[in-house]
């Protein structure tokens, strides 16, 4: 029980009875309450209030309390009265009290608390099942991904459930790929707060990168961490060792080919080394100088021209817009150049 300035810092149970060495706690369906032990303080500092304060009367009548419980003995003969009226009420099973002939205010032992110490909530909610981190690898096609997870549950010592937030819902669709975090956050009544937090890791399926042509390099669109578009290049004074395609494009963790009417390139992968023993390959014949460059493909300002000469040749009229120029990141900031091997 509890003055009636005061109220519980959680929701009791009704009744606390022990059977077998073992506290029991009995409640009323529909009534709130923790589970807890011991039972709960009294505190002048609840919000809000505890059910058994809001049910009315009939409740407050029987478990809270006016006056001094340690210095007014007439207190302490009110609480007894009012103890044995509550325990032979309708709310409580007759085995209690209603048909126990020891139910009397003469067998009632009463423990005074300490008075005056405001007690608060300070035991912040508690998440369950909180959900470990995703990780999908192996995606292929689509630029989002739908993902799933059982939404964690928080309970609280109050015995009324916290309010439960989170950033991200079950069944929202991702980036792919991306990385990302979804975090759910409890609040109980005293403002104590938890938090579930697990990542979501998407990655793509991407085609292999291989090495770069020898004596050469390799210019790629890199599109968010993936090599998507590739263009082998060759030194103006080398060719290629044979057909190269135009363009090598991933799609489906798969190298495609792009190629011209009339080309025939070889299917082989990778693409082709550059060699001075070469013939001439039709890539040169054809006079497609955008995949020859000038210099040590070490240097970054002869890096730099390839960027262009990438950038250029798939923006050029004979490609596809999609390839490059309705992308608003088919730029040089985003092509990497990879030097090949000197042989």
């Amino acid at each position: 029980m509890c003055k009636s300035s005061l109220d519980f810092v959680f929701n009791p149970a009704l009744l606390y009875w022990c059977d077998g060495g073992q506290w029991n706690a009995y409640v009323i369906p529909g009534q709130p309450s923790s589970t807890s032990l011991p039972w709960p303080d009294c505190s002048s500092q609840v919000n809000p209030p505890s059910w058994f304060k809001t049910s009315g009367q009939y409740l407050v009548g029987n478990y809270f309390f006016d006056g001094d419980a340690n210095a007014d003995p007439n207190v302490r003969d009110a609480i007894r009265t009012q103890f044995i009226g509550l325990m032979k009420s309708p709310l409580v099973p007759p085995p209690f009290c209603l048909i126990n002939p020891q139910c009397t205010e003469e067998n009632i032992k009463l423990c005074v608390g300490a008075s005056d110490i405001p007690v608060l909530d300070t035991e912040p909610p508690v998440f369950t099942d909180c959900p470990k981190d995703i990780m999908i690898d192996d995606n292929t096609v689509t630029d989002y991904i739908r993902i799933n997870w059982n939404r964690p549950t928080a309970t609280d010592n109050s015995g009324v459930p916290p309010s439960v937030t989170s950033n991200r819902q079950s069944g929202a669709l991702f980036r792919v790929p991306g990385s990302h975090v979804v975090s759910y956050k409890a609040i109980d009544a005293a403002g104590n707060e938890a938090t579930c937090t697990f990542r979501i890791t998407l990655k793509r399926k991407t085609c292999p990168l291989y090495a770069p042509p020898k004596n050469g390099a390799l210019a790629c669109l890199d599109n968010n961490g993936e090599n998507s578009y590739c263009v082998p290049m060759c030194p103006s004074s080398l060719d290629f060792v044979f057909d190269p395609a135009y363009l090598y494009y991933c799609i489906g963790a798969q190298w495609n080919f792009y190629i011209f009417p009339g080309q025939v390139p070889s299917s082989s992968l990778p693409w082709p080394d550059c060699s001075n023993q070469a013939s001439p390959s039709q890539i040169k014949t054809s006079g497609f100088k955008s995949m020859y460059f000038d210099g040590d493909a070490r240097d970054p300002s002869v890096q730099d021209a390839i960027k262009t000469k990438f950038v250029e040749f798939l923006k050029a009229p004979y490609f596809p817009p999609p390839f490059c120029l309705f992308r608003p990141e088919c730029t040089e900031a985003n092509v990497k150049v990879y030097a090949g091997a000197l042989a």
